[in-house]
């Protein structure tokens, strides 16, 4: 595992940024990204989950993203990852829900 000494665990959720207009410009409808982050809000290792509206699915569902950098989150993060995995399909976790386990979950609101 690597260590974070002095890092913010955190996370930024893209829609509560007021950035409607970036929205407007992606492929998605939401995101929020998570992971460690420096003093600037720089992200230092993330995770991203974005929601994308697909057309047989009454609600934005979501994708998770990780780049290699970060694969060792996916242990450090088990506890939430786990609670990811047992999502039913019929539930479809949205973002307020997924904001408010994050920060169950000890993540700081950077947003």
């Amino acid at each position: 595992m690597k260590g974070h000494t002095g890092d913010i665990k955190g996370y930024l959720h893209l829609s509560r940024r007021n950035v409607e207009t970036a929205l407007k410009s992606q492929n998605y409808v939401d995101k929020i990204s998570f992971g460690y982050f420096d003093n600037d809000g720089i992200p230092i290792a993330e995770m991203t989950i974005k929601w994308h509206n697909i057309g047989t699915i009454d609600k934005p569902i979501a994708k998770l993203e990780v780049y290699e950098n970060a694969f060792y989150l996916l242990e450090q993060f088990k506890d939430l990852i786990n609670l990811l995995a047992k999502v039913d399909s019929e539930e479809y976790i949205q973002p307020k829900v997924f904001c408010k386990k994050l920060t169950e979950f000890g993540f700081k609101n950077l947003s």
